[in-house]
């Protein structure tokens, strides 16, 4: 399997982890986004890091172009409840 740059493996279990832009930060209100994909297996936590990353990235290219509004900034629990709707869309397209 190819290195994946977003996937973190702590105690087997595999991790999302991206780093937020440093102009970004103030919106986002973090450094970086970490979140556990609740895998051990390392081709499916592959597939989920890759999909939560299409996501973040686009967010964040939007954040950056504008073309998103002040509804953006989140707070942790918004953020952790995006990353849980994300994981559903996940598991329900695998189903």
């Amino acid at each position: 399997m190819a290195k994946i740059p977003y996937l973190v493996r702590r105690k087997n279990v595999f991790y999302f982890r991206l780093g937020v832009p440093a102009d970004l930060r103030e919106i986002i209100k973090t450094r970086e986004i970490f979140h556990s994909l609740r895998t051990q297996d390392s081709d499916e936590a592959a597939r989920r890091a890759l999909k939560l990353a299409a996501h973040f990235k686009s967010l964040l290219h939007d954040l950056k172009t504008g073309k998103t509004s002040e509804a953006c900034r989140l707070s942790l629990k918004q953020r952790t409840g995006l990353i849980e709707r994300i994981e559903q869309k996940l598991r329900h397209s695998r189903a």
